[in-house]
């Protein structure tokens, strides 16, 4: 009997409801994903069909390796950015991050998702709230994947360093910057916070293990093929 297994990762915050959607995976195998979370092969012969099994999606409902067109399908919107790299939505976090409104960003090496992005876009006029904000995404984090592989500030212009009411200061000058990386088996997820000339980035970021590098790969190739 032929079996299909997908070990991904679910990314609770993105989820928003979504009617049935049929992608096709890379093999050329069709499934139905379903409201309810779980997922039929939609190709198999009868006598092989095996009851649903839930699907656990590395980034709202996709999976890596999903090419552009299926990435696409499994969004209800049209992309505010398109291009043959990359796609771009935007859209806000859901439950207990409420509020925090984001463009949502997907990047393919070769037709093949390899990394995701969620871009915050709420603008402050006190920059402390901006790390309220990545103290809050935390949070979330740190109750879904336990404690972070690697945690860090780093200042390189300790100036602020003693005064913590100035750390939104110091975030928009560029002086610190703040990140925490999770990994899972097919995920390295990197929450992080920096600035430059007044303005701050934070962001979540989702990079697949298994295409790792696969994107610089291929930037290179064409780089060269450029001379």
């Amino acid at each position: 009997m032929r079996k299909i297994i997908v070990v991904m990762l679910f990314f609770v915050f993105g989820s928003t409801v979504f009617s049935d959607e049929i992608v096709t995976l890379l093999s050329g195998a069709k499934i139905l994903i379903q409201d309810n979370g779980t997922w039929i092969n939609i190709d198999i012969k009868k006598s092989d069909k095996e009851p649903n099994q839930p699907i656990l999606f590395t980034f709202r409902k996709t999976i890596w390796g999903m090419d552009q067109d299926s990435v696409k399908s499994s969004e209800s919107d049209k992309p505010v950015y398109d291009k043959r790299d990359k796609i771009m939505y935007k859209g806000s976090l859901q439950g207990s991050l409420v509020g925090l409104s984001c463009n949502i960003l997907y990047v393919f090496a070769n037709d093949l998702l390899v990394r995701t992005k969620y871009i915050f876009t709420n603008e402050h006029a006190n920059k402390l709230e901006y790390q309220a904000d990545y103290i809050k995404m935390k949070t979330e984090l740190l109750k879904k994947y336990g404690k972070p592989k690697t945690e860090k500030m780093v200042w390189t212009n300790e100036w602020y360093k003693e005064k913590p009411s100035e750390w939104g200061n110091a975030l928009a000058l560029g002086h610190l910057t703040e990140y925490a990386i999770w990994e899972t088996p097919t995920t390295k997820l990197t929450l992080y916070i920096l600035g430059e000339n007044s303005k701050i980035e934070f962001a979540t970021e989702y990079n697949s293990i298994a295409y790792d590098g696969l994107e610089e790969a291929i930037k290179s190739a064409e780089a060269v093929g450029d001379l």
